[in-house]
């Protein structure tokens, strides 16, 4: 039996966490993920659970995002997975390619300036409003 995004090229232009556990997430699947990363490793590489979010892909190594190495990537994917402002590696992409933008508060909204951690993440997506007692803050674990 083959798996749901079996067949699926996911070029992963990621910096953050949550870009490549999304990429992760998209390898379990089955999609065949390659990591686009800078000389000397992405930064990720020293975070504790980089092995596993890391799991199920393959790396290239391009000199920066703009390299053709890294666009010749983008041209030939199925799916563009970025976490950081790149509209010129975005736009070099397939026509019918689909583009994964994991930014938190999006990239035109009245929020775009926002940095983001977990709290204020859980905190805007209402999920704080179930945590603590009902006469005092939420609380964050």
């Amino acid at each position: 039996m083959s798996s749901a995004l079996h067949g699926l090229l996911v070029v992963e232009l990621t910096s953050g966490v949550a870009g490549a556990f999304a990429g992760k997430l998209l390898a379990d699947l089955g999609a065949d993920v390659v990591m686009v990363e800078p000389h000397g490793g992405s930064a990720l590489r020293a975070h504790p659970l980089f092995d596993h979010l890391a799991g199920g892909k393959r790396s290239v190594v391009a000199a920066d995002r703009a390299s053709g190495v890294a666009a010749a990537w983008v041209r030939a994917a199925d799916v563009v997975l970025v976490d950081v402002a790149d509209a010129s590696l975005v736009a070099d992409a397939a026509p019918t390619a689909v583009i994964i933008d994991v930014s938190p508060f999006g990239r035109t909204g009245p929020y775009r300036d926002w940095e983001r951690s977990d709290l204020v993440t859980w905190a805007m997506g209402g999920y704080l409003s179930f945590t603590g007692a009902p006469d005092r803050e939420p609380i964050w674990l």
